[in-house]
């Protein structure tokens, strides 16, 4: 038993030094769910969401789609994400993407995290994926890195452009030739109405235009059609109200969105002015508009449009040297557009110095025996066995000097033989 339970002590004591949470922590599992087919033309949703997950307040996903088959659209956080990170856009080129959300009070387990809103553009089968640099903090403490995909297939006839009935309320009918859909927005102010009674009904109209949306229709028309210019922008109503002879009468208030001005100018900003190609570069801009909305931004680069998008910030990335221009135009709901432009200069990424080889003479060019300093240090020990040599001549004249031979050879001492008498 005393092994046994050292094994437990053992692995009790290792338990202790892991943190709770490593304990229970797993995996997070992502999730993608949307249709499967749709048709070229066709605006459709990819929500993406996550499972497993603990305390996460703050996420980032980057991946990509297929440009050539889809386009972005917009994307919308959901859940307890409500608050947009900077950073987050779309290259509508490229089809990389990234979009960061937070939570300031809440924090998140699982469900849902974002709808994006793709647009089919041909047939074919498009793909979007989440890579391995997306992040799911807690506290800002990274739970995992999280990878996924989606695939969908656009097949089909393209779709047809959806336009809103008129509207017709017992037999009476109300359309405008020169603002058709209720709900889109116009750049005109001059508007026509016209209005018709059908199951072969006979009666009075009235009609009148303002901004109330149940307004008094109080002027009499027999033409079936009446002209306005509206004052000032924004949503107005033409009331419509026919009587008829069996004592019956039908009403229809036809909404007119009116928005004749652009949005405010925009100024884009460049985080660096000249920036080297080796350190990235983001562009800002924004505007406003007051009566419609931005409908979205295009940036023009070069004359080159590389991305159209609601997004207010693009990476300035694989930026070839030189002087680039950049045009941000804004587009409200209604068509208007405004435009700003600003300029960036990249330079050429920094090298290491080059290191010139020696100016040398000779046949062997970079050989330090031929290098300037030699030639002084040559001349120095020159000098230095001059000197000795005179030094030596000189001394050998005041006393006669021996020889290296001479010295050698000298003359072996006689030994004294001892002889024995006998």
């Amino acid at each position: 038993m005393k092994p046994l339970k050292k094994l437990f002590l053992s692995l009790f004591a290792l338990m202790a030094f892991v943190p709770f949470h490593a304990i229970h922590a797993a995996p997070a599992q992502i999730t993608f769910y949307g249709p499967v087919t749709v048709r070229p033309g066709q605006v459709f949703q990819v929500t993406i969401g996550a499972k497993g997950l603990a305390s996460v307040d703050t996420i980032r996903l980057n991946g990509t789609y297929t440009p050539d088959v889809i386009s972005w659209d917009n994307a919308r956080a959901l859940g307890v994400f409500r608050n947009i990170s900077p950073g987050t856009q779309a290259n509508t080129q490229t089809g990389a993407y990234s979009f960061g959300a937070y939570s300031m009070n809440t924090a998140f387990g699982a469900g849902d995290l974002v709808t994006i809103s793709f647009l089919a553009q041909k047939v074919g089968t498009a793909t979007i994926t989440l890579d391995n640099t997306t992040r799911l903090y807690s506290n800002g403490v990274s739970q995992s890195r999280t990878l996924g995909s989606y695939t969908v297939r656009v097949e089909g006839a393209p779709m047809l452009p959806i336009t809103e009935p008129a509207p017709v309320i017992g037999s009476l009918r109300v359309f405008s030739q020169t603002h058709p859909d209720p709900s889109q927005w116009y750049a005109s102010g001059d508007v026509a109405l016209s209005w018709e009674i059908l199951h072969g009904k006979t009666g009075t109209v009235f009609v009148n235009f303002d901004q109330s949306p149940v307004g008094a229709a109080m002027q009499p028309a027999t033409e079936g059609r009446a002209q306005f210019t509206v004052p000032a922008d924004g949503v107005w109503y033409g009331h419509v109200y026919a009587t008829y002879a069996d004592g019956m009468a039908d009403r229809i208030d036809f909404p007119i969105h009116v928005d004749r001005l652009p949005p405010t100018a925009v100024q884009p900003i460049v985080d660096q002015s000249v920036i080297s190609q080796a350190f990235p570069n983001t562009l800002h801009y924004a505007a406003l508009d007051e009566t419609s909305g931005i409908q979205l931004y295009r940036v023009t680069i070069d004359g080159v449009v590389v991305t159209s998008t609601l997004f207010v910030a693009y990476p300035l990335t694989d930026q070839r040297v030189g002087a680039h221009t950049v045009l941000v135009e804004a587009i409200d709901r209604a068509g208007n557009v405004s435009a700003g432009e600003t300029t960036y200069r990249v330079t050429p990424e920094p090298t290491s110095p080059e290191v010139k080889p020696p100016i040398v003479s000779g046949a062997t060019r970079g050989s330090y025996w031929w290098d300037w300093w030699f030639y002084w240090l040559l001349l120095i020990v020159l000098m230095i066995v001059v000197l000795v040599y005179v030094w030596k001549v000189i001394s050998c004249k005041r006393r006669p000097c021996k020889t290296v031979v001479e010295k050698i050879k000298k003359p072996t001492p006689k030994r004294r033989l001892k002889t024995r008498r006998k």
